[in-house]
């Protein structure tokens, strides 16, 4: 039997990578952690999913700020915004986590940490600050990278990508945002909201591509009451692709969150399918919040009534999209949401009632 100086090798210390580590440390195996980057955490943590939703709360609470009437709140003119606040608190709030992953934790995990940039010497080694190093099984989990479209010219012209936009010394007077999916429409409205003249050009005729049009309309609808200029043109084929359960949310004002297929899917594909939409302006907690804007949508099988796919627009979407995946997860019906009981009152009544929809019973309309 080979001798290898590790039974399992990571490379690359983000979230999958630092998953990885822990788990098997835990299980008894002996685990080497190798990172490129000064410190773990990766993309998430440092340019990607923990610096943009800190910074969407700062815009969002920015905007509140400045529409205090809206909420029987007297009018006020907040000073423009210090960008370097913004992203001192960014750098904060990743501090308060890169302490979860740090490496002294892994280490008293049980697994070793390394910094460098690895090379395989063969299928079990890989070459690194000078020295080899062995493992019976290696994980590559090296994550993703921006990738700059092929734009004439972009190259001669300063550009932002993640890596940059979090830890600006100044919010910029203007943006152009190229590309209208999740991430560039989520960045364009926290920006617009700050201050910054916000242009976003989108190559498909649609915001939100992989969204139903319904739901991408109010959010386009929204962005341009707040000021951001879109610049559209649809080329192309259909898109088309299978959700199966994973949920996915856009983290807009109002927030986009959604499960399996979209009304547009299963019309081109031919499949049939019963809706039930119920809104938030006849949901009481909506109500009481003053978050009237959006609505659940619940597709099912005409025939098993199985769900097909569940859409909601509005506040907490992103929360209350888990229970529709975890009944798509095992196989459960738009009755089985009905029927589950719902605490009194919550936003989570109005996926009850979209469901209740499907069989033309909701009741609170």
């Amino acid at each position: 039997m080979a001798d290898y100086d590790y039974d399992i090798g990571i490379i690359g210390g983000g979230a999958a990578g630092l998953t990885v580590a822990s788990g098997a440390a835990q299980l008894g195996a002996k685990t080497l952690l190798v990172e490129k980057e000064e410190a773990l955490g990766g993309d998430c943590l440092h340019y990607g999913c923990v610096p943009s939703k800190t910074l969407i709360k700062t815009a969002h609470v920015y905007h509140l700020m400045k529409n205090g009437p809206k909420f029987g709140l007297p009018a006020i003119a907040p000073p423009a915004v210090d960008f370097r606040e913004v992203s001192k608190r960014i750098r904060s709030v990743i501090g308060v986590i890169q302490k979860h992953d740090s490496v002294e934790r892994f280490c008293k995990l049980g697994a070793q940490v390394e910094f460098g940039n690895p090379e395989f010497t063969d299928e079990h080694a890989i070459s690194l600050n000078g020295k080899f190093i062995s493992a019976r099984t290696w994980v590559i989990a090296t994550g993703s990278s921006s990738a700059v479209p092929p734009v004439e010219g972009l190259d001669k012209t300063p550009y932002l990508t993640n890596r940059d936009l979090f830890y600006l010394d100044k919010l910029p007077g203007s943006m152009i945002v190229l590309g209208a999916g999740p991430i560039a429409t989520e960045m364009a409205q926290a920006f617009c909201r700050l201050g910054t003249k916000v242009t976003v050009i989108q190559r498909s005729g649609q915001i939100l591509s992989k969204e139903d049009k319904d739901m991408a309309d109010i959010v386009k609808q929204m962005l341009e009451e707040e000021g951001v200029a879109l610049m559209e043109h649809f080329a192309g084929l259909p898109f088309h692709v299978n959700y199966n359960v994973i949920p996915s949310v856009v983290y807009t004002n109002p927030e986009v969150a959604s499960v399996g297929f979209t009304e547009e899917e299963l019309k081109a594909s031919g499949v049939p399918y019963k809706a039930g939409k119920f809104p938030f302006s006849a949901n009481s907690r909506a109500k009481a919040v003053g978050s009237y804007d959006g609505f659940a949508k619940v597709l099912a099988d005409p025939n098993t009534d199985k769900v097909l796919g569940v859409h909601i627009i509005g506040e907490m979407a992103g929360t209350m999209i888990a229970e529709a995946a975890t009944i798509m997860e095992f196989g459960g019906s738009s009755e089985d949401i009905a029927r589950t009981c719902h605490a009194h009152p919550t936003h989570n009544e109005a996926l009850k009632e979209a469901a209740w929809a499907t069989f033309g019973k909701a009741f609170h309309v």
